[in-house]
């Protein structure tokens, strides 16, 4: 790794300290050295991805706009895929209004109008064609077939234990790996990573109209992972205005109880 490259990656890893559920403090020099050897580690050949297609008709606007504390949402689960992927991508219908980073790749939805799944599908396309590039030396690819770590824009509460949890946890001879939430036992399709293997269940999933992810995982035997002690209510979306201002009250109600 050049000079240049660690500079940048440790200046993403102090960015994503600032969480905005955590507020916290910037982490030490040997935190940062850390970080990123474990991405070395664990995330090499993993692409992070953050879906951002939905309308947010039950929001009333677009969800890509959210904030927590004054700070964008988006902003803060892309920083926290950059210390632990290769690379990180937004996909959606479009890019404007968005508050990215500028490390973040935007990509339009290749399956626009299939939910999640077309998400899904459209990332793990892109990684299959990026590794492709990397083959054949015509790209930045590695030439692995590259997984994808994959979001929801509207999870803030999502932290770095658990995207740690999930990484560590990772069976990437299954379809996909994903937790099972403890408070409904049902398995969750986000946070969760895709292998480049699940594109086949996915298309024909999607050629026969099938969208809910869920029960595509089921079929596929993903390997379910237990989630966290006392980190179950970090899988909670916020899809409402009301889920907005709940979601509002906790940052103010963690913050201060942080000091």
């Amino acid at each position: 790794m050049s000079s240049q490259d660690k500079a940048g990656k440790e200046s993403e890893a102090g960015d994503a300290a600032a969480s905005p559920v955590q507020g916290g403090v910037g982490p030490s020099a040997k935190e940062i050295e850390d970080r990123l050897g474990q991405r070395e580690r664990l995330g090499r050949n993993v692409v992070g991805v953050i879906l951002v297609g939905g309308a947010g008709r039950r929001m009333g606007r677009d969800k890509t706009q959210m904030r927590l504390g004054g700070r964008p949402v988006v902003s803060y689960l892309a920083e926290q895929l950059a210390i632990r992927t290769e690379e990180v991508w937004a996909i959606g219908r479009s890019s404007a209004g968005a508050e990215l980073p500028q490390f973040v790749q935007w990509h339009l939805d290749l399956r626009p109008g299939c939910g999640p799944l077309g998400g899904i599908a459209t990332a793990l396309q892109l990684a299959g064609a990026a590794s492709s590039a990397g083959r054949e030396g015509t790209g930045k690819g590695s030439g692995a077939a590259k997984a994808a770590l994959v979001l929801a824009c509207d999870m803030p509460f999502v932290s770095g234990h658990m995207l740690d949890r999930l990484l560590e946890a990772r069976q990437p001879d299954r379809p996909a790996s994903v937790f099972r939430n403890p408070m409904t036992g049902r398995i969750e399709p986000m946070p969760a990573i895709y292998e480049p293997m699940a594109i086949e269940a996915i298309d024909r999933a999607l050629g026969d109209g099938r969208l809910a992810v869920t029960e595509l995982l089921e079929a596929i035997g993903a390997h379910v992972i237990d989630v966290p002690e006392g980190l179950a209510d970090e899988l909670s979306n916020v899809n409402t205005p009301e889920d907005l201002q709940a979601a509002q009250l906790r940052f103010s109600k963690e913050r201060q109880e942080k000091g």
